[in-house]
This record gives C-alpha cells, sequence and structure tokens, in this order.
C-alpha cells in the first residue's frame, strides 16, 4: 500500500511538471512572465515620455564678470606648447641607477 501512494505522487508530480513546463514554454514570447501566464501580472501602467523643451537660445558659457573676452580661450592659448616626453631611453635608466647606487653607498650612520 505505502509503495502505491509514492507510486501515485511521483506520476502525479511528473504530470504536474510536464504541464507546467508545457504551458510556460507555450506563453513564452507573449511577455509577463509566469503571474501573467497564471492570470496576474498587470502592475501598473508604463508612464509616458515627454520630450524636453527644445532650447531658442544656446547657453553662455562665458558669463564670469560679464567680458567680451572668452577666458577659456584664452586660458588654454597662453599655456606653454612645448612637447611632452613620452618615452625613456637607456640613459635615464643607468643614470637613476647610478644616482641611487650612489645614495646608498654614501649612507651611513655616524
Amino acid at each position: 500500500m505505502r509503495n502505491f501512494i509514492t507510486i501515485v505522487t511521483i506520476v502525479i508530480n511528473v504530470l504536474s511538471l510536464v504541464a507546467l513546463v508545457t504551458g510556460v514554454l507555450l506563453h513564452s514570447g507573449r511577455g509577463g512572465g509566469l503571474s501573467a501566464m497564471f492570470g496576474g501580472g498587470g502592475g501598473a501602467a508604463t508612464p509616458s515620455f515627454q520630450a524636453p523643451p527644445a532650447v531658442s537660445a544656446p547657453p553662455a558659457f562665458n558669463v564670469v564678470g560679464a567680458s567680451a573676452t572668452n577666458q577659456l580661450a584664452g586660458a588654454i592659448g597662453s599655456q606653454s606648447q612645448t612637447p611632452i616626453k613620452a618615452f625613456v631611453v637607456s640613459n635615464d635608466v643607468t643614470t637613476a641607477q647610478s644616482l641611487e647606487r650612489n645614495i646608498i653607498q654614501g649612507a651611513t650612520i655616524g
């Protein structure tokens, strides 16, 4: 009797699983997920999007001091135009190593 109840329970579980998987596969692509499949999932409506109003005039970026000169262009133009060294050569490395070696050799207590 106990084996019969176990077998019936397993068969019911397997049939429920197959029905649920079939329902999900048939309902896929319609949106809403499992809750919509079982009648729920209404939720709130999607809010509508409003575009911001068009700006009629461009913003004034040169507002500090209300002067007629462009301060940003003046600051960029006054910078030095020298190129930046973006590489290291062997002489730089050996010079730095010899300087460090001299510091270590010259470091004494007393």
